[in-house]
């Protein structure tokens, strides 16, 4: 098999679910011989097809991900990624970062898995071509980077303005997602936090309750307050509080509990309400942390 052999069938298996465990480990040992002994032979696409394929099936092989690795730095020193495999890469990374640390009682840090060179490259590659970023692999990158922990100022600077000129093209995930990275970045940009805030709120109606959730988390977080997105939201929560699960419902009166302008109470008695109902089903500890701390009167 060569690269576009491997890239071809590893896509295929990601689409299918996966298959076993001998199957996958299989594939990925002939992936990665191959890819150590083609080289300068694997194309960008057949890179950022294993990449997307790894990242989805989770595919944890240290050797794979050196390959991988490798094979991305070669890429991107010759400038031969474009923005949808900077972006794969980068949240292929990310994925594998968050299963690793999921399987593990030790803090895995990102010198583990790939090195803090590949991030800094894949920065450098994005910034640039940042105006070449889709909202989906824009929204992917920075998704990536704040998973990681992985601060870039220049590239986030950069990718606040693309966004910021390009909302109307955002999905409703996109655009809580992109505030989500900035937030857990702690990067404070009242210019994307506004602008998104406007382009959401005559679309509020159509967001998932955890879009809604996060969108309202990553306000808090920063404890921007844009009260006329605080009230839309507690119109939301107010109008179909059993559409939340209990991850964003807790995510949502945990951002209420931190805003205050046009926060309103009767919106935060449904959600508690409708938390009390979920923990009677089995709540997490941590989840009801909202409802000790929040205070109607505060």
């Amino acid at each position: 098999m060569n690269s576009v052999n491997c890239a071809t069938a590893l896509h295929r298996l990601a689409r299918g679910g996966g298959a076993s465990s001998a199957v996958e480990q299989s594939l990925c040992t002939i992936t990665a011989s191959t890819f150590e002994h083609e080289a300068g032979g694997v194309t960008a696409r057949s890179l950022t097809s294993v990449a997307w394929a790894v990242g989805k099936l989770r595919l944890s092989d240290k050797r794979l991900l050196a390959a991988l690795t490798a094979r991305a730095a070669a890429q991107l020193a010759a400038d031969a990624l474009d923005a949808f495999g900077i972006a794969n890469v980068a949240w292929a990374l990310a994925t594998l970062h968050t299963a690793a640390m999921s399987a593990t009682t030790r803090t895995v840090g990102l010198d583990d898995e790939c090195g803090g060179g590949l991030c800094d490259a894949l920065a450098v590659a994005a910034c640039a071509r940042a105006s070449d970023f889709k909202p989906q692999e824009l929204t992917n990158l920075v998704w990536a980077f704040a998973t990681l922990k992985w601060r870039h100022a220049r590239l986030f600077e950069q990718l606040a303005d693309v966004a910021s000129a390009r909302l109307a093209e955002f999905s409703p995930q996109g655009l809580s997602q992109t505030l989500w990275a900035y937030s857990k970045l702690g990067l404070t940009k009242h210019g994307l936090f506004g602008a998104v805030a406007n382009a959401a709120l005559p679309r509020l109606g159509s967001f998932d309750p955890q879009s809604i959730a996060t969108l309202a988390w990553a306000f808090a977080n920063l404890e921007i307050e844009h009260a006329p997105l605080a009230a839309a939201v507690c119109r939301e929560a107010r109008a179909r509080p059993d559409a939340f699960d209990s991850a964003s419902c807790t995510q949502l009166l945990w951002g209420l509990c931190r805003l205050r302008d046009g926060v309103e109470p009767l919106s935060v008695v449904a959600l508690s309400r409708r938390l009390e109902r979920v923990a009677a089903a089995g709540l997490a500890p941590q989840q009801l942390v909202c409802l000790r701390t929040w205070r109607l009167d505060g």
